[in-house]
C-alpha cells in the first residue's frame, strides 16, 4: 500500500510537470522561442481557480473553466504587448523579454496574494477504496476564520499542529473541550438536584402523586388527570373507582410501597455517576410528551446511585443501594423531566 501511495502521488505531480513541459514544447515548436513566462501564466491560473473556490464558493469545475479563460486572455495580452512587436528582433531580445514578463507576473502575484502557501478546498473527501486498500483524502489548509462554538463528543479529541491560525484553532478546540466538560458537570449537578427533589417528595411528604407531578410536564400531567377523571365518571356507581381522582388512585395504588419507604427511610441522596447522551434515541411518544415545553435541549441516560439513610431499627432487607440504576432524563424548555 505504501508503494501504491507513492505511485499515485508521483503520477499526479508528474502530470502537472508534464503539462507545463508540453506547453513549453508547443510554444517553441511553433514560435521558435522559449516562453519563460509559461509557468507563471499557469501559476496565475492556479490562483484564479483557488480564489474562485475559496472566496466565491464556486464548484471546482467552474473554477477550472474560469482559470482557463483568464489564462487564455492573459496569454493573448502577453503575446500582443510583449512578443508580437519583437517578431523580427534578435532571439536574445525575445528571450530577455520573456524573462521580464516572467518576473512581472511573479511579483504581481506576490503583491496580490503574498508569499504564504495556499491549499485548495477539498474536491474529494472521505475514503476511496482502491485495489482492496483505502485512500483517505483529508482537508488541510489555512484557517481563515473561527466558528462561534465547537461541540465535541464526550470521548472526542482533536490534534492540531502548525503555526499562527492553527494555534488559534487548537486553543479554541481546547476551550471547547473544557467547556463541554464543564457543561456536563453542571448537568450532573442539576440532574442530581432534580432527582433529589423528586425522591424527597416521596420520603418526606409521603406522596407519590407529588413526585409524579414534579417529574413530568405540567400540561401532560393535567391531560392525564382529565382523561382519568372522565374515565372514572363512566364507571358504574357501585365500582370502587367511580368518581376517584387521579391523586386518590395513585396514592391507593402505591400506598403499601409509600408506607414502607416513609417508615424505613430517613433521607435519600442521589448521585449521578455518568450521563450518556440519548437525545437522538428518544421515541416519538417521548418527544410528543414534551411538545408543549419548548425545544428538547438535552436528553441523557443517567446512571445513578442512591445513598439511603435509614431510620433506627428500620427493616432494610428490601433495599439494594449498591448497584447503579439507570433513568432517562430530559431537559425541555429549561426544566428537567423523567422520560423513563
Amino acid at each position: 500500500m505504501e508503494f501504491l501511495s507513492y505511485l499515485i502521488s508521483g503520477i499526479s505531480l508528474g502530470s502537472v510537470y508534464a503539462i507545463i513541459a508540453l506547453g513549453y514544447t508547443m510554444v517553441y515548436g511553433i514560435a521558435k522561442m522559449l516562453n519563460f513566462a509559461h509557468g507563471d501564466v499557469i501559476m496565475i491560473g492556479g490562483y484564479v481557480s483557488f480564489c474562485a473556490m475559496f472566496y466565491l464558493g464556486l464548484p471546482s469545475i467552474v473554477a477550472v473553466l474560469m482559470a482557463v479563460v483568464v489564462c487564455t486572455v492573459l496569454g493573448i495580452v502577453i503575446e500582443r504587448l510583449a512578443y508580437k512587436p519583437l517578431r523580427s528582433a534578435p532571439s536574445l531580445a525575445v528571450l530577455i523579454t520573456a524573462i521580464g514578463v516572467s518576473y512581472f507576473l511573479q511579483n504581481s502575484a506576490l503583491l496580490i496574494w503574498k508569499a504564504a502557501a495556499r491549499s485548495y478546498p477539498p474536491v474529494v473527501t472521505g475514503a476511496v477504496k482502491i485495489f482492496g486498500g483505502k485512500l483517505t483524502v483529508s482537508k488541510t489548509g489555512k484557517v481563515t476564520g473561527a466558528p462561534k462554538s465547537i461541540k465535541l463528543a464526550k470521548t472526542g479529541s482533536a490534534a492540531i499542529t502548525g503555526t499562527n491560525s492553527c494555534k488559534k484553532l487548537a486553543a479554541l478546540l481546547s476551550t471547547a473541550a473544557d467547556s463541554t466538560k464543564d457543561a456536563l458537570a453542571q448537568d450532573k449537578k442539576e440532574v442530581e438536584t432534580f432527582l433529589k427533589n423528586v425522591a424527597n417528595s416521596v420520603v418526606k411528604d409521603g406522596s407519590a402523586y407529588s413526585a409524579i407531578k414534579m417529574a413530568v410536564p405540567a400540561d401532560y400531567f393535567k391531560q392525564t388527570e382529565d382523561e382519568f377523571s372522565a374515565y372514572t365518571k363512566t364507571l358504574d356507581p357501585s365500582d370502587e373507582a367511580y368518581g376517584m381522582t387521579f391523586e386518590q388512585f395513585i396514592d391507593a395504588l402505591l400506598s403499601a410501597q409509600i408506607k414502607s419507604i416513609t417508615n424505613s427511610v430517613q433521607s435519600i441522596k442521589i448521585s449521578v455517576a455518568d450521563l450518556s447522551d440519548c437525545k437522538s434515541k428518544l421515541t416519538a411518544d417521548q418527544k410528543q410528551m414534551y411538545a408543549n415545553c419548548g425545544d428538547i435541549a438535552k436528553a441523557y441516560i443517567a446512571k445513578i446511585k442512591s445513598d439511603v439513610t435509614f431510620k433506627p431499627g428500620a427493616d432494610t432487607s428490601g433495599y439494594n443501594t449498591d448497584d447503579l440504576g439507570e433513568i432517562t432524563v430530559v431537559n425541555a424548555g429549561g426544566n428537567w423531566y423523567i422520560a423513563g
